[in-house]
C-alpha cells in the first residue's frame, strides 16, 4: 500500500524538476533565534516513537571502541549500536532515497560524537567496573540524543544509541583470578557456618543426653549396653560391683563422720536428721529406695 501511494503521488505531481531531486542537506542549519530558544528552554522531545512503517528506520552494525578507563592505564571495550529514525517533514519528501542519503551524510558526524562521549564517560570509571562504565556511557548517550540530530524543512532525523561495556582480556584475566579467590573465601565461610551449626546441634543432643544420664546412676551402664549389647551379663556385673564399691565408700565416709562427731560430743541422731537431704540424695544415687521426706519409718507403721 505504501509503494502504491508513492507511485500515485508521483503520477499526480508529474515530472520532478532537477532542483527538487532527493538529496541530503549539506549545509548547516541557518541561525534561528526562535528555534535555538526553544531547544534551550523547552524540555527535550521524546525519542523516536514512530512505527516501522513510518519514515525510515536503520540500525547500524555495532561500533566497537577501545577507550581508556580511569587513569588511562587500562582500557574498556565498548560496543555501541546506533539506530536512526528519519521522518519526512512533509508528505512530498517521503522518499526512501532522500532519507537514506540524509542518514549517510550524518553518520560520520554522529560516530565522532559517540566516540567522544564514550571516551569522556569511560575515563571516569575504574577499569574493573564495566557495569558502572556502561551506565555512565549510556547516560551520556541518552542525554545527547534526546533531540533530533538534524531538523530542517524536509527531513527530521533522530538517533538512539545502545551500549555494552566489557573488560579487555588482560583485565578480565586478573578479575577472573580475583573472582576465584572470592569464591573460595565464600566457600570457606559457608563451610565454617555449616561446621558451627553441626557442632551446636551435636552439643544440644549431648547436653540432653548427659542431663538425662546424670539423673540416674544406671545411665552409664545403659550406654555400655547400647554400645555392647551382646555383653549384657558383663555390664550387669560391672554395675553391681560399682554399686558395691560406692556403698562401701559411703559407709566408710559415714563412719568417719560418726567418729568425728563422737569426738566432738554431738548426737548422731541430730546429725542424721540435720543432714537428711544430703544423705537422701546419696542413697538415691546408690539405688536405695527411701521413705518420703519428712516422715520416719516407725511413724508410718504406727
Amino acid at each position: 500500500m505504501r509503494l502504491l501511494r508513492r507511485l500515485w503521488d508521483r503520477i499526480r505531481r508529474g515530472p520532478v524538476p532537477e532542483s527538487a531531486m532527493p538529496h541530503a542537506c549539506t549545509a548547516e542549519e541557518p541561525p534561528n533565534p526562535i528555534m535555538y530558544t526553544q531547544r534551550v528552554l523547552q524540555p527535550p522531545p521524546m525519542v523516536c516513537t514512530h512505527s516501522q512503517s513510518e519514515g525510515l528506520h536503520v540500525t547500524d552494525e555495532a561500533l566497537t571502541l577501545v577507550t581508556p578507563a580511569e587513569g588511562d592505564a587500562l582500557d574498556f571495550e565498548v560496543s555501541v549500536w546506533v539506530t536512526w529514525c528519519a521522518q519526512p517533514a512533509t508528505p512530498q519528501n517521503d522518499d526512501e532515497t532522500l532519507l537514506r542519503a540524509e542518514i549517510a551524510t550524518l553518520r560520520s558526524r554522529v560516530r565522532r560524537e559517540v566516540h567522544d562521549l564514550v571516551r569522556a564517560a569511560a575515563r571516569t570509571i575504574p577499569a574493573h567496573r564495566p557495569e558502572l562504565a556502561e551506565e555512565e556511557v549510556q547516560r551520556a548517550l541518552n542525554g545527547r540524543y534526546t533531540r533530533a540530530v538534524h531538523d530542517c524543512d524536509r527531513v527530521i532525523v533522530k538517533v538512539a544509541a545502545r551500549t555494552w561495556v566489557s573488560l579487555t582480556e588482560d583485565v578480565r584475566e586478573r578479575q577472573r583470578k580475583l573472582a576465584y579467590l572470592i569464591m573460595e573465601e565464600h566457600a570457606r565461610l559457608q563451610l565454617t557456618k555449616a561446621r558451627v551449626e553441626r557442632l551446636g546441634a551435636e552439643r544440644d543432643v549431648w547436653m540432653d543426653f548427659l542431663i538425662a544420664s546424670d539423673q540416674s546412676w544406671r545411665g552409664r551402664f545403659a550406654v555400655l549396653l547400647a554400645e555392647h549389647g551382646t555383653n549384657a551379663a558383663e555390664v550387669i556385673l560391672a554395675m553391681q560391683q560399682a554399686r558395691k564399691g560406692e556403698l562401701e565408700h559411703f559407709v566408710s565416709v559415714l563412719q568417719m563422720v560418726d567418729n568425728a562427731q563422737k569426738a566432738a560430743n554431738v548426737n548422731i541422731f541430730d546429725l542424721v536428721t540435720g543432714s537428711d537431704k544430703v544423705i537422701r540424695e546419696a542413697f538415691e544415687r546408690l539405688g536405695v529406695e527411701l521413705s518420703p521426706a519428712g516422715a520416719m519409718p516407725w511413724e508410718e507403721q504406727g
